[in-house]
Formats: structure tokens, C-alpha cells, sequence
């Protein structure tokens, strides 16, 4: 723990490695030593900050899940965090952490990311930490994690991340001394600081508490963000021609949809949904008669909101203009045809053979 300069006082036993920790699991948190606030501490405590009111282990415990987080917009009033914001702040280091991607971002929800230092050093990111004397005398202490809105391209993957405390501020947000509210709400506030941050997306295995192994935090390909159609006879191309159609941006397609839910014999719900299409425009008329509605991002919000819902209003945010100008389109193989088939190479370009001619 060189980096975060601990002089004081640091556990007997060390945390075994651990790349996929949950809550109420143990962490590493860096606070000001008891003895000389001058000097900081490295302690082992529980994640999910236990509520000072609580009377019951149980409960306490399974309070633990949902204060993992603390929103810094708010952590200065909720009855679980203001105290311990008031006098017993921490770092929390991190030499990564994992999000799953939002529906609102570009890429498919809950696609698991790992999130890391650009420079490689661990993170050091905002905390608060307090002691719960259980009945029976037991003291369990316990931390959380300070949140803010998510900025930079973090924010196309969810809406919020980590509050991470500069080097320069370490001394003063450690200090339990501090205690005015708005220039603890000051230090919270960084420049740019997604940028300090680079990350890429990871497995699935990730979802299962059982596994911890590094390798959970390596980086995986995500398939091409796009769609098949097949051509017509109405078209320039041989019908049936599979052709793959991506953005021209590289990032993924945001197709207007709609869905419901749907409650079968037994009580079993089925949540089911449909693509919304059009007419085709430009060169996708080559290929089908139809083609996905595209939703630009300033429309999501009015598009999702379930309060909306007047007609003419919700046709008019499904007209674009030249909505088959964002995205591009080549031939791939028949292979495509087969449902058996879904490795990333499907949507690799094909070179057709020269159309027949009648002379």
C-alpha cells in the first residue's frame, strides 16, 4: 500500500486476492490513523455501510446490500450516510472495478465492463466508513463507496460512477477534524474525472459470486452492432442475398421498439418486445422494401417516458431524416441462414461475383 502511504496502523492478515467482490465482503479501506490523524491506517472492513439506528444482526446484514453506494448529491442528508460523511470519510483502493452497461447507453444492457486506471495504479475512490456495535458487544465496521453522475464515455455505459479523490486531496478529505459540509462537498468535485479511467468490456462469468479469478477482467470482442436483411427480387442484388447493415459510426444501432408483458397460465411472465419499421430509404431500398425505425438519442427520453402518449406526437419522433444515411451495408454468406450459426464471422464482407446479364 505504498502508494497511499500508510504509516499507521494496518491489519494482522492480509485480504486474499479477489477480482469479483460482492457485498458485505471484506475490503481494504485507508483511513486517518486513531492515534495520529496525521498518519494514515489501512483497516479491513465490511462493504455496504450498516445504518447506525439498526438493533438486529440479521438485519443488519441484509441492510448491508443496499448501501453499498452513496450518491455524493445527497450523502450530506441520508439518516444511513450523514454522519459518517461528517466524520469518518476513507479511500477506497481499487485496481479496478465492474459496471453493466444501462439500456440507455450504446451497448447491450448489462453487458458486465471492467473500468481501470489509465496510468495502472490502483484507484483511490471516495468513501465513508463507521463502526456497528452488534448485540453482544461485537463491533462490525463497514464502508461505502461515494457516487456521482456518470461523465465522459462512462456515461455511455451507465449514469453513474466512482467519485475518485486526487492525490492533493487525500490530507483534507481523511481529516476527521473536517467537518463543514459544503467544502466536504467541494473535494468531491473533479475535473474530468472519467478521464483518469480506461475500460473495456469482460465476460459474463462475472455475474456469478462463485467466480474471482483475474481473468474475469479480461477483455473480450463484442459482436458488430448490427442487423441482417435479406435482399428482394425487387432490388438490384440476387434475391435472398444476405447483406450485414451496421453503423456508419461504429457504435451500436438504437432501434425503436415496443413491448409488453404477458401473464401465462400459472403466473409466469413473459416480457416480449418488436422492432418498429419503415419504408426504406436510400441505398437500403436496393436491398429490402423495410428497414428499422432509428431513434436518435435527443429523442430517448421523450420516446421511453410511459407518460407520453400522444399519438401524433410519438409517430412524429419516429420520422428521421435520412435515417439510412447512419448506417452502411455489405454482402455476407448464406451461412447466415443457418440459426445454428452466430460466431462474430457471419458479418464478414463478401465479394459477389459479377450480376448475370441477358447478352
Amino acid at each position: 500500500m505504498e502508494q497511499f502511504e500508510v504509516t499507521g496502523s494496518s491489519p494482522t492478515q492480509s485480504l486474499p486476492a479477489n477480482w469479483n467482490i460482492a457485498p458485505t465482503n471484506p475490503i481494504y479501506i485507508v483511513r486517518a490513523d486513531s492515534q495520529s490523524h496525521e498518519r494514515n491506517a489501512l483497516a479491513t472492513v465490511s462493504w455496504g455501510l450498516i445504518g447506525p439506528w439498526l438493533s438486529e444482526i440479521n438485519e443488519a446484514k441484509a441492510s448491508q446490500s443496499r448501501a453499498i453506494n452513496a450518491r455524493s448529491e445527497s450523502i450530506h442528508e441520508k439518516p444511513t450516510f450523514r454522519a459518517a460523511f461528517k466524520s469518518t470519510r476513507c479511500l477506497i483502493p481499487a485496481q479496478g472495478y465492474y459496471e453493466w452497461a444501462t439500456a440507455l447507453g450504446r451497448f447491450a444492457p448489462k453487458q458486465p465492463f471492467y473500468i481501470s486506471a489509465q496510468n495502472e495504479e490502483q484507484l483511490s475512490i471516495a468513501g465513508i466508513w463507521s463502526s456497528w456495535r452488534a448485540p453482544g458487544g461485537v463491533i462490525i465496521e463497514s464502508a461505502s463507496i461515494i457516487t456521482q453522475e456518470a461523465q465522459g464515455e462512462l456515461a455511455e455505459i451507465h449514469s453513474r460512477m466512482p467519485v475518485f479523490m486526487p492525490r492533493d486531496r487525500w490530507k483534507q478529505w481523511l481529516d476527521p477534524e473536517n467537518n463543514e459540509i459544503e467544502y466536504l462537498r467541494s473535494l468531491m468535485v473533479v475535473e474530468s474525472p472519467a478521464s483518469i479511467v480506461i475500460a473495456h468490456p469482460v465476460s459474463s462469468a462475472v455475474n456469478s459470486v462463485a467466480r474471482n479469478e483475474k481473468e474475469l477482467t479480461s477483455r473480450i470482442e463484442l459482436g458488430e452492432p448490427g442487423y441482417y436483411e435479406w435482399a428482394t427480387a425487387l432490388g438490384r442484388f440476387a434475391p435472398k442475398q444476405p447483406f450485414y447493415i451496421s453503423a456508419r459510426n461504429e457504435k451500436q444501432l438504437s432501434i425503436a421498439g415496443i413491448w409488453s408483458s404477458w401473464r401465462a397460465p400459472g403466473g409466469v411472465i413473459i416480457e416480449s418486445a418488436s422492432i418498429i419499421t419503415q419504408e426504406a430509404q436510400g441505398e437500403l431500398a436496393e436491398i429490402h422494401s423495410r428497414m428499422p425505425v432509428f431513434m436518435p438519442r435527443d429523442r430517448w427520453k421523450q420516446w421511453l417516458d410511459p407518460e407520453n402518449n400522444e399519438i401524433e406526437y410519438l409517430r412524429t419522433l419516429m420520422l428521421v431524416e435520412s435515417p439510412a444515411s447512419i448506417v452502411i451495408a455489405h454482402p455476407v454468406s448464406s451461412a447466415v441462414n443457418s440459426v445454428a450459426r452466430n460466431e462474430k464471422e457471419l458479418t464478414a464482407r463478401i465479394e459477389l461475383g459479377e450480376p448475370e446479364t441477358l447478352f
